[in-house]
């Protein structure tokens, strides 16, 4: 028999009033009836394709991207690789040359996820100000590597505007990256019991036409 499997759970939970990207509309979970007064129990949602933990598909960015729907199922999963960049601190760069000697690791069925670490201050002022991924990072990743995606647990890989700080490369990174036909997941959680082989699933919604949608991600460990 095989070993069991140890499951990590790495998304947020989603609430009302959670932790959304500078702009984007708040989440609003509200409970529309009740067991004991209705005799079941209903909760509308309302949130952005954005929310959480969730996954950008290339539409997001490119005119005539693929929209979430359309991304094969296949692409979402895999064994992945573990990059640690938590020596970084508040609006450090993780440059290619972080990730070059990862490069032949990185194939076609090889989910990266970058470990900041930066999601222990999630809820909090300081969430905003993670380390970034540059250009050159999102051109070597498109260039020299064939993974299906990336995975931070930060709220974007781009450098992320707050307090009347303004972003030097704007979303750079995403109009590469998704350019290149690969969806980018963001805020994910719990990545220090993620180590490299693991395999991680990526849950969407099949919202139809739709940018991105929240997501539930997690790993089997053996």
């Amino acid at each position: 028999m095989e070993p069991a499997s140890t499951v990590v759970d790495l998304s947020h939970a989603i609430t009302s009033n959670m932790p959304v990207y500078p702009g984007d509309s708040p989440c609003c979970l509200t409970q529309e009836s009740a067991v004991e007064k209705d005799g079941y129990s209903v909760h509308s949602i309302s949130l952005s394709s954005h929310t959480g933990t969730h996954i950008d598909a290339p539409s997001h960015f490119i005119q005539d991207g693929a929209p979430i729907d359309r991304i094969s199922l296949s692409r979402l999963r895999g064994n992945c690789i573990v990059v640690d960049v938590t020596h970084k601190t508040d609006r450090e760069k993780i440059t290619w040359e972080d990730l070059a000697p990862y490069v032949h690791m990185m194939k076609a069925d090889t989910p990266l996820l970058i470990r900041t670490g930066w999601s222990k201050y999630w809820g909090t002022d300081r969430y905003h100000a993670h380390p970034y991924l540059t250009k050159d990072a999102a051109e070597g990743l498109v260039s020299k590597t064939d993974i299906p995606l990336i995975g931070v647990d930060t709220f974007s890989p781009d450098e992320t505007p707050f307090g009347g700080v303004d972003t030097e490369g704007g979303f750079a990174f995403h109009h590469v990256f998704l350019g290149a036909g690969r969806p980018i997941v963001e805020n994910l959680r719990s990545l220090e019991d993620v180590s490299t082989g693991d395999e991680v699933i990526i849950a969407p919604l099949r919202l139809e036409g739709s940018d991105g949608s929240p997501i539930r991600a997690f790993v089997f460990k053996r």
